[in-house]
């Protein structure tokens, strides 16, 4: 990706990673260079689609000069409870219900795009056709809610039999009605060699880019793990790619973790990917 590309950051203010509250990871994140931000799934999980919460997030992100991109509806289990788009129909509806009210909060601060999983990442084997059904169940009800706003529905790749379900959920809509964020981890966890961009030509709304290692989905920062960044790069560019680069790294957390100094590094190295910085 040869042009200057917006730089965004993924926060969630309930990772027990990242005990760092909202408010201070949105001036770290604009400290660090980032005009973007997406918020992770606790973000819906923890009521901030209430009317008072979402003024005082719209203040935090006019205040601090950041525009939010995306939201990333609730996935597996979290808090005692499950969350699958393709689940028994209990999970699966309250999953859904949680989802259009993150499709509320998403238009009320004037985002982009709600991410979602279409299934739990590890699935039982032979549920694929089940899940199908009942993912495109909960899609429908979606992508018409985002068409009504205005918004992207983006089904975020996976890997191993849960993308079974994910090209299939593609056959069964069209690009006008769903995107895809392209997870880079996933994706190397699913074809380290190929990243299935090709197939993904013209379909690509978001990305979740961070560094995996073999055999983990490890959320490390940009040049920690096992991806080549430019060749990353370039096949966006080639699929089509036009958007920002949304960074989805998540912090290991020891004695001597510092939120300050982690972004600052996160913005660091996202510039580096960019090509916005040279050393």
């Amino acid at each position: 990706m040869r042009r200057a590309a917006a730089l965004g950051l993924y926060l969630d203010p309930y990772w027990g990673a990242w005990p760092t509250p909202l408010e201070a990871q949105l001036s770290q994140a604009a400290a660090a260079g980032f005009e973007l931000v997406a918020l992770g799934q606790s973000f819906a999980a923890h009521g901030w689609e209430q009317p008072e919460r979402l003024g005082q997030l719209r203040g935090l992100l006019r205040d601090h000069r950041l525009r939010l991109h995306a939201i990333h509806g609730p996935i597996e289990r979290y808090e005692g409870q499950w969350w699958d788009l393709s689940g028994v129909a209990a999970v699966r509806n309250r999953t859904v219900k949680k989802c259009l009210a993150a499709l509320d909060a998403l238009h009320a601060l004037e985002g982009e795009v709600l991410v979602v999983h279409h299934s739990r990442l590890t699935p039982e084997e032979g549920e694929a056709l089940s899940r199908l059904q009942a993912a495109v169940t909960s899609i429908e009800a979606l992508e018409r809610a985002a068409a009504s706003l205005g918004l992207r529905l983006a089904l975020e790749n996976l890997y191993g039999s849960a993308q079974r379900t994910f090209w299939g959920l593609l056959e069964r809509f069209s690009k006008d009605q769903v995107g895809v964020c392209w997870d880079s981890g996933h994706a190397y966890l699913e074809d380290s060699k190929g990243l299935a961009l090709a197939r993904l030509q013209s379909r690509l709304s978001t990305v979740h880019l961070h560094d995996p290692t073999p055999g983990q989905d490890a959320h490390l920062l940009p040049g920690e793990g096992a991806l080549a960044w430019q060749e990353i790069l370039t096949g966006l560019s080639a699929a089509g790619y036009r958007g920002p680069l949304m960074f989805e790294p998540i912090p290991r957390r020891d004695a001597s973790f510092d939120s300050t100094v982690w972004v600052a590094e996160a913005g660091r190295r996202a510039r580096r990917v960019a090509g916005l910085d040279r050393e």
